[in-house]
């Protein structure tokens, strides 16, 4: 390659590679969630054939002579794993970072459930996101078995505030996700867990929280603008797939 172009304006340089390019991505650094109570797995994925992979779990850049990364890593305590491909012993990409963060468990509630099913609160008005639902007056209320729209007055403009008790088998990291059309709120515990706030068609968000064996409070919030509406929610952890 010449120092400079023949051209200023119109220099074009074509380099002729024999075989196939070999390019090194940087790592991918997989784990269930970034909280853990007890211990947690990490996996270092390299997606690079011809590369070695090296990591360290203080933060530390990784250099030539960290440990090789080829089996699963155990973390017992809040760590930030870095990781990178080398070749040659040089760096050969950049460095993929992730922490994960030994939490302690939420405790269950002291009180005792009020009952079975859901309770709720219904609304009506007109939001472009999620009401304060504080500050409205419940046109009304009542129980149902389930998270469900089935008791709404109108197609569109309107809310509802659910609230009740989770039970959870053992202790542990649990997901919980809302699918809604328009926006839902999902809190436990009165923590903001899920937020799929917004006005949009139907889409799924999850969070997660490490709680304690026994029953947790859980509330549910969702608004109607216009269109068509729908609300799920579900919960995947230790001893409950996803549903």
């Amino acid at each position: 390659v010449p120092d400079e172009a023949p051209d200023a304006v119109d220099a074009v340089i074509l380099l002729d590679i024999k075989g196939a390019p070999d390019i090194t991505e940087p790592p991918a650094i997989e784990a269930a969630q970034d909280i853990f109570i007890d211990k947690i797995d990490i996996n270092i994925i390299k997606k690079s054939p011809n590369a070695e992979v090296r990591y360290t779990l203080d933060g530390s850049e990784p250099t030539a002579s960290s440990p090789l990364a080829d089996s699963p890593i155990t973390v017992t305590q809040t760590t930030t794993v870095r990781a990178r491909c080398f070749r040659d012993g040089q760096p050969a990409s950049s460095v993929t970072s992730r922490t994960v963060t030994k939490v302690a468990p939420a405790p269950p509630i002291k009180e005792s459930p009020t009952g079975p099913g859901i309770a709720y609160k219904y609304y009506q008005g007109e939001w472009d996101d999620m009401p304060v639902f504080a500050a409205l007056e419940a046109v009304k209320s009542g129980t149902l078995a389930d998270f469900s729209l089935e008791n709404k007055e109108s197609d569109d403009h309107f809310a509802f505030e659910f609230y009740g008790y989770v039970n959870i088998p053992q202790d542990g990291v649990y997901t919980f996700y809302t699918t809604s059309d328009d926006g839902s709120q999902l809190f436990i515990n009165e923590q903001l867990i899920v937020d799929n706030g917004g006005v949009h068609g139907m889409q799924e968000k999850d969070g997660v929280v490490a709680l304690g064996k026994g029953a947790h409070r859980i509330r549910v919030t969702f608004f109607e603008r216009d269109g068509s509406d729908e609300l799920h929610v579900g919960i995947a952890g230790p001893g409950l797939p996803k549903g």
